[in-house]
């Protein structure tokens, strides 16, 4: 499982606060963990999300 589809399923599962788990992705993008277009879909669905 790539930290992409985990990240994905941990925002949408609502498992983490918001500000947690734009942390999380935050970090993974400092480590080239993801795509930028990976991390914008990410942060995107936070925000829908996380509304």
């Amino acid at each position: 499982m790539t930290a992409y589809t985990l990240s994905k399923k941990f925002v949408m599962a609502k498992t983490y606060t918001k500000a947690d788990i734009t942390k999380r992705v935050n970090t993974f993008y400092m480590f080239n963990q993801f795509e930028q277009a990976e991390y914008e879909e990410l942060m995107n669905l936070i925000e829908t999300t996380y509304a």
